[in-house]
């Protein structure tokens, strides 16, 4: 692909009634709404804990994944993308993952920081496995999106 067809990509991407403030926010939160109630639903399954304030828990932590995900996403488009040529080549998309990788790792360690499920001393340890877990669900993501993106901008744009 040209690098103008790149370019016309991000517009596309950007300028999408998907990618806007309210869709963005109201979809993250579903996404971290519905994950919430599946893990819940699993430790009542689990357990005779029926407490509605371990949802409540559950839900900060999960919309700290979902939001931070979306968020990088925001600021590497805003901070990084106008360094490449094809923001949806490799090298773009091997630049991503830091942002994807330390604002998650951030973010869920604050999120269970505030919900007390961890203390000072495990930080280090979940601020990785927020990494991680950011990284599992952005790569195939990404890729879907990409894909998706392609196929638009060889028959629309």
């Amino acid at each position: 692909m040209t690098p103008e067809e790149h370019q016309s990509m991000k517009k596309y991407l950007l300028s999408s009634d998907s990618e806007t403030l309210w869709n963005g926010t109201v979809r993250n939160f579903t996404f971290a709404n519905v994950s919430a109630m599946f893990i819940w639903f699993g430790t009542v399954l689990l357990g005779p804990n029926m407490d509605i304030f371990v949802w409540l828990k559950i839900l900060a932590v999960c919309l700290s994944l979902a939001f931070s995900g979306w968020i990088a996403d925001r600021c590497w488009y805003f901070f990084v993308s106008d360094k490449f040529d094809k923001p949806f080549s490799i090298r773009a998309y091997a630049s991503r993952t830091p942002f994807f990788f330390f604002l998650s790792g951030i973010l869920f360690t604050m999120a269970l920081l505030l919900v007390r499920w961890i203390d000072w001393m495990q930080t280090l340890q979940y601020f990785l496995i927020g990494g991680c877990i950011q990284l599992a669900i952005q790569i195939p993501l990404q890729w879907f999106l990409f894909n998706r993106l392609r196929k638009l901008s060889l028959t629309i744009l």
